[in-house]
């Protein structure tokens, strides 16, 4: 066996969200005469995604592992305001999140759908603390991105 083939994608890959509590994967849902959702169509709510081996998130990851040196030599030296704080840690994570997101499928908020960017990435993950922690879980998840 040639260990190439287990080369996780290069590419984005589609990871189809599941619901938070059921763990059921997410289909867009048809209404009814009165807006109320009725059927599943087969139309799957997803993202495209990289992993945790692709370039972007190890770009990410260098870039966090030589600003936190900076910041410890900084704390180190003495200077003030250059502590870690665990919303610096968190907006880090969601950044890292967002490089790993390449695109959107059926993404709706507020009724609204969502084109993909950078900002609406960070206004998912803000408004969703669920999705942060699925993503944050799946980026991690070799399986989701080599071919089986």
């Amino acid at each position: 066996m040639d260990l190439n083939t287990l080369a996780p994608s290069k590419e984005p890959v589609f990871l189809q969200l599941m619901h938070p509590v059921t763990g059921r994967l997410l289909f867009m849902q048809e209404k009814d005469e009165n807006g109320n959702e009725v059927d599943d169509i087969n139309e799957p709510i997803g993202l495209m995604m990289v992993g945790s081996d692709s370039d972007e998130f190890a770009a990410r990851e260098r870039w966090l592992i030589d600003q936190r040196i900076k910041r410890a030599e900084e704390v180190s030296k003495g200077r003030k305001g250059m502590e870690f704080k665990g919303e610096t840690i968190q907006e880090e994570r969601d950044n890292t999140i967002i490089a790993c997101i390449k695109g959107f499928r059926n993404i709706y908020l507020d009724e609204q759908r969502l084109e993909f960017s950078p900002d609406n990435a960070r206004l998912l993950l803000r408004r969703l603390k669920w999705l942060r922690e699925y993503l944050d879980r799946e980026i991690l998840n070799r399986a989701n991105f080599i071919k089986g």
